[in-house]
């Protein structure tokens, strides 16, 4: 069976054990949601207790940013992010979590969103792209002067689950969300 592309739009993600995900982060603090998420070739941060329900405005709830690159600090995700190949956004975010003893405890998520066609093929995230993604991460401990302080032993630990990879395993976003709501991709 030929598949098509569902989408414009390819993504591939790693969590905060450096493993391959969904470009997307839920977190539940205080009974209080916040989302960070990849979408497109851009970053998008919602966070419904910053929502006030206003009827104007380019924003719909939960959403309260969307960034196409530079740093930004918001709803406790620390973000960092650049333009890169493919019309893409590189993302890296560290956010914290506390315990019931108020203890601190740090995570990593990166991904690329960027558009996954070329010459009117789908190419999914490029060797080339991918290897940027790489390089990039591995320079982001130098961040300091921009205010990112990064636990250098537990970014190296995580940093390196994603340098093993050779290839980039993107998706297709319109795939993913087909499929996430059920849909048959083989009877597309």
């Amino acid at each position: 069976m030929n598949s098509m592309a569902l989408s414009n739009w390819a993504s591939v993600a790693f969590d905060k054990n450096g493993k391959l995900s969904e470009s997307k982060i839920e977190l539940i603090e205080d009974k209080k949601e916040k989302i960070l998420e990849v979408y497109k070739n851009w970053i998008r941060v919602g966070d419904k207790s910053m929502w006030k329900n206003k009827k104007h405005g380019d924003f719909s709830s939960p959403w309260v940013s969307f960034i196409q690159y530079g740093n930004l600090i918001l709803s406790g995700f620390e973000i960092v992010s650049k333009r890169d190949r493919q019309s893409g956004v590189f993302c890296f975010v560290r956010y914290c979590t506390y315990n019931k003893k108020d203890i601190m405890k740090e995570y990593y998520f990166a991904a690329i969103g960027c558009s996954a066609f070329s010459n009117h093929k789908d190419v999914g995230i490029e060797q080339k792209t991918f290897k940027n993604f790489k390089d990039w991460l591995r320079k982001l401990p130098d961040l300091k002067n921009n205010g990112i302080y990064l636990d250098e032993v537990s970014y190296k630990k995580w940093l390196n689950k994603i340098l093993r990879l050779k290839k980039s395993h993107s998706y297709n976003q319109g795939t993913l969300y087909l499929a996430k709501h059920g849909v048959d991709l083989n009877k597309i």
